[in-house]
């Protein structure tokens, strides 16, 4: 008897689970999903062989994946699926948007306290998200490209559990982010890249409570209106892989980076501060041999390129651009063995260019006061030689202006590059 009772349950279930299923394959276009992966589904075989589907031993539905063209509203009805562990809704494809609108349902969080994954990248989804969010264990959080427009107050209610979280070229023009974000000391990566460096994104400062965040390895802040300073904490930061600050409205100088020993990418700088912003010395980065890329453009940086860059041998981009740098171009960067970028335009560079440079792949010194005898290899284009011959080269100072000039111009953080190297980073640390 109580084994027909058991059998007579899981039918229920099982008949429940595809009622689910179905209606929320119609309520979001499935016959024109355009995908035949999904070909299978709202057919008589069992929704645990579907395409998108994954069920646990006792066929209970443990996660929900679907890529396709998905049209209509968000349904609430998957909040009836009690055993869903993951979420993931998208158009397939990075910087395209779906056709299914609406927040987010309270239902999926009140009637299922499993969920830990939650990824609606593309869907068109408004604020505000519902508070019942907060009371669920989410470790990853992936609203990249909706129309959501503000991060919310209640977000340090998943401190406890929450380790990634993206809010990639969502439409969070001049929200601020709430004091509760900087709680999220479990925080593993962090993705607010705005595709428009010239936009509006999130405002406030970044806390200095990140010091908290001792597991962090990503920081993407590019192309908002972050203020204030950089706080010295993030140096003290020791997991910290990726910094990307590029684009906001931040002042004052580069905190010391040389406990970060795992930088492999540092973009920092902007144009949007036209007679502020960064500025003091170069990070020395001593003990980076793991670095593969710095970008710091468009502030009032001065001084030298430090000795201590001789040995980042990783290193295979270094941009420069509109700084007040001065001195000579040091001849090592020649003998950095991976080296194929070097971006030094509009800056106070003086002397002659070093010969061995030429085994550089890209590079770029208009706009320096170089002078004469310049290598053979040096075009018009990335050097802009002079017949001027040099005088003996005047000692560098380390003093700073809070004035300089400002161009807008290539870098090594164009829009398209910066985007692919941010979803890779997320990829990685989203495992």
């Amino acid at each position: 008897m109580a084994m027909l009772l058991l059998i007579e349950i899981y039918s229920v279930k099982a008949q429940n689970q595809t009622a689910v299923l179905s209606e929320f394959y119609h309520a979001t276009g499935g016959p024109t999903w355009n995908n035949p992966l999904y070909a299978a589904w709202d057919t008589a075989t069992s929704e645990c062989t579907w395409a998108g589907i994954t069920c646990d031993q006792e066929n209970r539905i443990t996660a929900l994946r679907v890529s396709a063209n998905l049209t209509g509203t968000l349904p609430s009805i998957l909040g009836d699926l009690t055993t869903l562990t993951i979420i993931l809704l998208n158009p397939g494809a990075p910087y395209i948007q779906t056709e299914l609108y609406g927040t987010v349902p309270a239902v999926w969080f009140t009637s299922n306290r499993q969920l830990f994954s939650l990824n609606l990248h593309g869907l068109r989804v408004t604020s505000p998200l519902p508070i019942e969010m907060g009371a669920v264990p989410l470790q990853s959080l992936d609203l990249s490209l909706t129309d959501i427009t503000e991060v919310p107050a209640w977000i340090g209610d998943l401190r406890n559990t929450l380790t990634t979280i993206s809010f990639n070229a969502a439409k969070l023009a001049g929200s601020a982010l709430p004091p509760s974000f900087w709680e999220l000391e479990n925080l593993v990566g962090i993705d607010f890249f705005q595709p428009d460096p010239s936009g509006v994104g999130v405002t406030g400062t970044i806390s200095p409570s990140i010091v908290n965040m001792q597991s962090l390895r990503s920081i993407s802040f590019s192309g908002n209106s972050l203020s204030g300073t950089i706080p010295a904490e993030i140096g003290n930061l020791p997991s910290l892989v990726f910094l990307d600050l590029i684009h906001n409205r931040l002042v004052g100088t580069i905190p010391s980076l040389e406990m970060n020993t795992f930088l492999r990418t540092v973009w920092l700088g902007s144009y949007k501060n036209p007679t502020s912003g960064l500025y003091g010395s170069l990070p020395a980065f001593s003990n980076h041999s793991l670095l593969t890329n710095i970008d710091i453009q468009h502030a009032n940086i001065s001084g030298t390129i430090p000795a201590s860059w001789s040995s980042l041998t990783s290193i295979v981009g270094i941009g420069l651009v509109v700084n007040k740098l001065e001195g000579t171009i040091p001849a090592f960067l020649g003998d950095l063995p991976t080296l194929n970028t070097l971006i030094l335009r509009d800056n106070h560079f003086v002397g002659t260019i070093p010969a061995g440079l030429s085994s550089i792949d890209n590079m770029e010194f208009a706009r320096n006061r170089l002078c004469a005898p310049f290598p053979s290899w040096c075009t018009t284009t990335v050097c802009q030689p002079t017949t001027q011959t040099c005088t003996p080269a005047p000692t560098p100072t380390t003093t700073t202006t809070t004035t300089a000039g400002f161009n807008e111009g290539n870098s090594l953080t164009s829009s398209s590059f910066l985007s692919k190297l941010i979803i890779a980073f997320v990829v990685v640390i989203m495992g």
